[in-house]
């Protein structure tokens, strides 16, 4: 079958800018404009990678307690906690 960009996007709702199968509304444009006329919509490839030892990194929440620690979870359970030092690293 052929597909938008002989890929499979990921159907996790996930905050990670950098993965590259994230779906988003850009790519959702440029799927309808490549599939321009044709009948129905765009035909797209999802499958929900965060469950997979391949996830390149989900995480679905992102909060900044008052003393400046950032915690970041993967359904629930985190994955980073700590604080930003002024030269990117962290504490």
């Amino acid at each position: 079958m052929m597909c938008f960009r002989d890929r499979t996007f990921c159907s996790a709702t996930c905050l990670n800018a950098s993965c590259v199968r994230r779906w988003t509304d850009e790519l959702q444009a440029q799927a309808d404009a490549w599939w321009d006329e044709q009948e129905g919509p765009a035909p797209v490839a999802f499958a929900d990678f965060s469950i997979d030892a391949r996830c390149v990194g989900h995480f679905d929440e992102v909060t900044t307690e008052p003393d400046g620690t950032v915690r970041v979870l993967s359904r629930g359970e985190p994955l980073y906690v700590g604080r930003p030092t002024m030269d990117g690293a962290s504490e």
